[in-house]
């Protein structure tokens, strides 16, 4: 418990600082949690959300606000446990940016075409629960904004020694088949057209950090 305490003690002031962000986020977005639910419901074309339960309602604003407010403390920890690193406010907005588009591309295209096709997988009558509809949704925007971070994950990888370009390119079609089959799944869509336009942003994320990093290979060897 001393050794809890002390680290608490030292990092007194980060803590303060991820709590007043996750605080503040959690409030703030609890009050505007009926827009994005209506928003979000919006994916669900020709079918009708239901409250299962009496405090349904509460339990799911609860719920995304939470979410949100811990995804907005993580980048917040973040910056300030490496905000002494050099361009750590560029890495920093480069991954909330990369993030954000991760999470508008699920939304506009994957999970549209993912229900449309799991609400077909029966032939029976739905009754879909706010609850469950509304957290699968935010939940897969949250992992296909994660899988954006692709070129930073590669970047701090080869900073950090333990990638190199040449690696990279040798397990590119690994790659380009994992997130085919990652795709097939997150989107379980008939449609082969669809399943190639979801693999696109991130064949192009993969190719722009190699391109990113070769140059920085590069500039390494000639200084």
């Amino acid at each position: 418990m001393e050794g809890l305490f002390g680290l608490l003690k030292k990092y007194r002031r980060r803590v303060i600082i991820f709590l007043i962000v996750f605080a503040s986020v959690g409030v703030g977005v609890y009050f505007v949690t009926p827009c994005l639910i209506e928003q979000i419901s919006t994916l669900l074309k020709g079918h009708q959300l239901y409250q299962t339960e009496v405090a349904e309602g509460f339990i799911i604003r609860f719920e995304l606000a939470l979410i949100i407010a811990v995804v907005a403390a993580v980048f917040a920890l973040l910056f300030l446990l490496l905000r002494k690193r050099k361009n750590i406010v560029v890495i920093i907005i480069s991954s909330v940016a990369l993030f954000s588009a991760g999470a508008l591309f699920s939304y506009f295209l994957l999970i549209p075409s993912a229900v449309s096709m799991l609400i077909q997988l029966l032939p029976y009558e739905l009754h879909i629960g706010l609850s469950s509809f509304v957290l699968f949704c935010v939940m897969m925007m949250i992992v296909i904004g994660v899988m954006f971070e692709e070129p930073l994950v590669i970047y701090v990888l080869y900073r950090a020694g333990i990638i190199k370009p040449a690696f990279l390119k040798s397990k590119r079609k690994g790659v380009y088949i994992a997130v085919l089959v990652l795709m097939a799944v997150l989107t379980p869509s008939q449609d082969a057209v669809t399943l190639i336009i979801a693999m696109v942003p991130f064949v192009v994320l993969y190719e722009g950090a190699l391109v990113w990093i070769g140059v920085l290979e590069r500039r390494k060897k000639d200084g």
